[in-house]
């Protein structure tokens, strides 16, 4: 027979082995053939979840209504301790739903149509059990039409219905067809009393999702159930359900469950449309020297919809118990943490005095923008004039104002892990003088608890930082010099052993009227002078200090040429390659082939001048912005400090 296996990511699905069993001491049979496995089966579904969200709360009140299964003499068999061995025609009917045979399972059906019903294996699985968890979508189909309508809320041995296995497994038509079948199926609950739209969402299958939350009415699932269901959809992201949950049952937005609401686990959800490919933030961040916080931050739009429905339904409450259930929490914290600027402009917008709130350690939504670097609600913060003067000078328990907050490592864990230590430490420095930028000068110079300034305490936060950025750069620019050096030395010895050899009076190149010549000689000068300035840009890092404020600008803009200089010297050589062949083999090679390459060549050096240059504009732009709002900014905190 064949047994049901749990995979890696959770699921189970049907293993491919067959096992018989012969020995009559093992089995006993019963008046129908069937059998059942007295060893314990993993359940299709993450159970642990499940029973979290499927059982009501202790002490509540409020059931939701439950559908009675179908029960006959089978099932009784099922659940029993015996076990008991199917007939011929049910194995052979289990192979056949197992590979998805119909014209196989359809002359058994024509000799005994009870197999549609009846168990097929030792462990009490039943054919349309089978056939959708394998996602045989034509043959769960074709014997659904064979079955009664309760038939399909038949049990499997582990307590199961078949469309418990087609949610599990994604199987979104098959679930259709036993729902336009039979609607109860969509009541039903398994084992551990939870119903196919919750094992749905727990799967975050959106197909089924989709299909069975239309059809599932209020009364199907609890108060608390719904809330439990809200939450998971929240905490998923799956905010386009959970906006469909909300508009379709109000109440959920309102709802505390351990003094926490819908708009407390939103405000925890850590978002970012950014790619996680840590080589798109490499090429980003140090080759192109682009600012990827730029990027972070940017929310759905379902997000955002979500975020306005919960707070829209949340003021209709009670405006004391309100302000008492955002500030027991601190939401607003909770959200400057994830970098939500949606949900702080919504929520200070009504209530412009939370943006005082401070926590047990005196940090108030400037202090934590700071500390888990969030620019955006930075820069929105910073917006509030009233507010700077007492938030840069504040200092927190450990005598920390928000420049040394600025001076510790960040607590972005995402931000830590995505970006190398060359890139972090630029964006540290970035950070710090930014921070030192809106803070008074005599922040500069306070001392915490420990006696340590700004400064002092942002060299001791980044030493393991600033040695594994100092170690980056060197293995790097030790390994970009040796293909440097690689490169050059092969153009060199190519410019000596030209094709054809030298005319003996002249002492010209034979093929020197040749149009590839032309092209082999520009190709040489070319790569041999990329090379060389990589060679020679890469030579300074090797020999460089690597002081700690040199990772903030030079080193970056070193590291940019020298990598955009390899890349010229790489595509010299292929340039120069081509060439020497095409002298060499004729008219093998066409010579607009040589053409194209010298023109994307040059388009190559070209967009690099102006992406050099457009970036030094804004680079520039950045600074002057900077030293504006710096000299406005500082101005009437200095005079009052």
């Amino acid at each position: 027979m064949k047994r049901l296996i749990s995979s890696k990511n959770g699921r189970e699905s049907y293993g491919s082995k067959w096992q018989n069993t012969e020995s009559s001491s093992d089995t006993e049979s019963d008046d129908h053939g069937l059998i059942h496995s007295a060893e314990t089966a993993q359940s299709p579904n993450h159970e642990h979840n499940e029973n979290q969200i499927g059982q009501a709360p202790v002490g509540s009140n409020e059931t939701a209504p439950t559908i009675t299964h179908h029960e006959d003499k089978e099932n009784q068999i099922g659940r029993g301790n015996k076990k008991r061995r199917v007939s011929d025609e049910a194995e052979t009917m289990y192979r056949a739903a197992v590979e998805g045979d119909w014209l196989a399972a359809e002359i058994l059906l024509s000799r005994n149509p009870n197999l549609a019903r009846d168990y097929v294996t030792d462990e009490g699985e039943r054919a349309l059990h089978v056939a959708a968890a394998m996602k045989h979508e034509k043959f769960a189909e074709k014997l659904i039409d064979q079955m009664n309508e309760d038939d399909l809320l038949l049990l499997d041995g582990r307590g199961y219905t078949a469309l418990c296995y087609a949610v599990a497994s994604g199987a979104a038509q098959i679930a259709a067809a036993m729902i336009i079948k039979n609607r109860k199926v969509i009541i039903t609950r398994d084992k551990n009393n939870v119903t196919q739209l919750q094992k749905a969402v727990l799967r975050g299958n959106m197909k089924a999702v989709s299909l069975l939350l239309p059809l599932t009415e209020n009364e199907n699932l609890s108060n608390e159930e719904w809330f439990d269901l809200f939450l998971v959809t929240i905490r998923e992201k799956m905010f386009d359900v959970a906006l469909e949950l909300v508009e379709k049952i109000n109440f959920l937005a309102t709802m505390v469950k351990e003094e926490r609401t819908a708009l407390h686990v939103l405000a925890q959800l850590d978002i970012s449309n950014i790619v996680s490919n840590t080589w798109r933030f490499r090429l980003l961040q140090i080759v192109f020297g682009v600012d990827v916080t730029e990027f972070v931050g940017k929310k759905p739009s379902n997000f955002v919809k979500l975020a306005e429905k919960l707070w829209s339904e949340m003021q209709k409450m009670d405006k004391t118990s309100l302000l008492e259930l955002i500030k027991t929490h601190h939401i607003l914290h909770d959200a400057t943490k994830s970098g939500h600027v949606e949900l702080l402009t919504m929520l200070t917008r009504t209530y412009p005095q939370l943006i005082w709130d401070a926590d047990s350690n005196g940090h108030t939504i400037f202090h934590i923008a700071v500390a888990y670097r969030q620019h955006h609600v930075f820069y929105l913060i910073h917006q509030a004039k009233a507010m700077i003067h007492t938030a840069t000078v504040s200092q927190d328990q450990d005598g920390n104002n928000i420049l040394h907050l600025s001076a510790k490592l960040s607590l972005r864990p995402l931000y830590e892990t995505r970006l190398p230590p060359v890139a972090l430490m630029q964006r540290e420095l970035e950070w710090f003088e930014m921070t030192k930028r809106v803070v008074p000068p005599s922040c500069e110079e306070m001392r915490n608890i420990d006696g340590l300034t700004p400064r002092e305490l942002f060299s001791k936060e980044h030493k393991r930082l600033l040695r594994e950025s100092k170690t980056w750069m060197r293995n790097s620019a030790d390994s970009y010099m040796l293909i440097a050096t690689i490169v050059f030395s092969v153009l060199f010895a190519s410019a000596f052993a030209i094709p054809g050899g030298y005319n003996s009076e002249t002492g010209k190149a034979i093929l020197s009227k040749s149009k590839s010549f032309e092209n082999f000689v520009r190709g040489e000068v070319g790569g041999l002078a990329f090379s060389v300035i990589s060679i020679l840009l890469f030579s300074y890092i090797m020999t460089s200090t690597l002081a700690e404020n040199d990772f903030r600008t030079i080193l970056p803009l070193i590291m940019r040429f020298g990598l955009e200089s390899l890349v010229g010297s790489l595509i010299a050589a292929v340039i120069v390659f081509i060439s020497l062949f095409q002298l060499v083999c004729g008219k093998f090679l066409e010579q607009h082939t040589t053409d194209v390459l010298i023109y994307a060549y040059c388009v190559w050096v070209s967009r690099n001048l102006v992406i050099q240059y457009y970036w030094s504009i804004y680079t520039l732009v950045k600074s002057i912005r900077g030293i504006r709002h710096s000299l406005f900014n500082q101005h009437p905190t200095a005079s009052t400090s």
